[in-house]
């Protein structure tokens, strides 16, 4: 058994104290969101433009100084998704759309891999940029939560992922030295984010899917959550 992990370039990395996992996309499946904001909207584009006005808006409030819970923003930006798309959607809608992210399913190799990483005592914790308890409440009901130390939002740091601050305030939330962690995300800006920090990331690559190449590359780098588990597999964490 090996004491260390299988970087991207072939070097070893240390094994980790601390897992940081992302939420959204990461450990929970957003198909069914995607296909219905589509459906809604008439345009297999329309989710993908949602979300990248969500994370635009998200960081003009870190840039000006404002904040607004990630809700708000949500809702605000879906308003503005449907016009360009010509049609408009009404509160109501807005307010079923969101209420699906209390159903969202785990994805495929999830819940292995918090197992393996839970028998080789290995810390898990999560990092989201919605609230807490949105969180909380939905790995509660997919039986997630047990496996996790804590659940941490960038809401209480009043700045948006992938702020610096973010990060690094939860690094002193765990008590922990930055490299000590490895970061887990399907989004490239929020593995940046995380190296920004000085963490070592892994990037779970998703399909069709272009690593920003601009950014501080990821330490690992798998295409889905069987071979991320792999790597602990072949170690002795």
């Amino acid at each position: 058994m090996s004491t260390s992990l299988a970087s991207l370039n072939g070097t070893s990395l240390p094994l980790p104290k601390v897992v940081l996992f992302d939420v959204y996309e990461t450990l929970l499946d957003m198909q069914y969101i995607k296909q219905k904001i589509n459906s809604l909207l008439s345009n297999k584009w329309a989710y993908r433009y949602w979300f990248e006005l969500l994370m635009q808006y998200c960081l003009v409030e870190n840039s000006i100084g404002t904040f607004h819970p990630f809700a708000a923003i949500a809702k605000e930006t879906l308003k503005k998704t449907a016009l360009p798309f010509g049609h408009r959607l009404y509160d109501e809608e807005i307010e079923e759309l969101l209420g699906l992210f209390d159903h969202l399913p785990v994805n495929e190799g999830v819940t292995e891999c918090l197992s393996l990483l839970a028998d080789h005592n290995c810390r898990i914790a999560a990092l989201t940029n919605t609230s807490e308890q949105i969180i909380c409440d939905r790995m509660e009901r997919t039986g997630l939560i047990s496996y996790f130390e804590a659940v941490f939002s960038a809401e209480e740091v009043k700045k948006y992922k992938p702020a610096t601050e973010v990060y690094t305030w939860t690094l002193r939330q765990l008590n922990v030295q930055p490299e000590e962690v490895l970061y887990v995300s399907t989004q490239d800006w929020d593995v940046a984010g995380a190296a920004s920090a000085g963490m070592m990331t892994a990037y779970i690559e998703p399909e069709n899917s272009l690593f920003y190449s601009l950014a501080t590359p990821p330490n690992i780098r798998v295409q889905h959550f069987e071979a991320f588990v792999n790597l602990f597999a072949k170690a002795d964490v």
